[in-house]
């Protein structure tokens, strides 16, 4: 009887393990990861940006339908890249009927640092878009360290 007693705890132990494992390797795999965010510049301070905007991939309708405010960190190790879009001109526009296609505007990109992003984000009619990536998992951090920033002005 003590016998079948062991055999029947080990039974029910495995079962139980299998279990933790099974349900365990569910949810890992079924968790979102994201190492990239893009969204509108709202405030910056010290060496943080105050972003409003969603986490990628944005093929996941589960990430890209959720509005967040994050704080972007910037050290010295963050890659800074501007990316100026030029308007087309009066002219141009009065041939198309006030229409253009923003997919084709020129855009050119240029290394930056942090103090000429400040003064770009900080003194624009504009909103600002902001590309930020990471190299962990940021998906619903309220704050992040950023590995590169990318960010689009309008050209003057």
């Amino acid at each position: 009887m003590e016998e079948k007693s062991k055999y029947t705890k080990y039974l029910v132990s495995l079962f139980l393990l299998l279990v933790i494992v099974g349900v365990s390797s569910f949810f890992y795999k079924s968790r979102i990861v994201s190492y990239s965010f893009a969204g509108a510049f709202k405030s910056i301070s010290g060496d943080s940006i105050l972003a409003t905007g969603s986490f990628s991939p944005a093929w996941d309708a589960r990430v890209s339908k959720e509005s967040r405010t994050v704080t972007i960190v910037i050290n010295s190790k963050t890659r800074v890249i501007k990316v100026a879009t030029k308007l087309p001109s009066a002219e141009e526009l009065a041939k198309t009927g006030g229409y253009f296609d923003g997919r084709k505007l020129k855009r050119e990109e240029s290394t930056s640092d942090f103090e000429t992003l400040k003064k770009d984000l900080t003194q624009r009619a504009f909103a600002v878009n902001i590309f930020a990536t990471s190299s962990r998992n940021i998906y619903n951090k309220l704050s992040f360290t950023a590995t590169e920033i990318k960010y689009e002005i309008i050209a003057n």
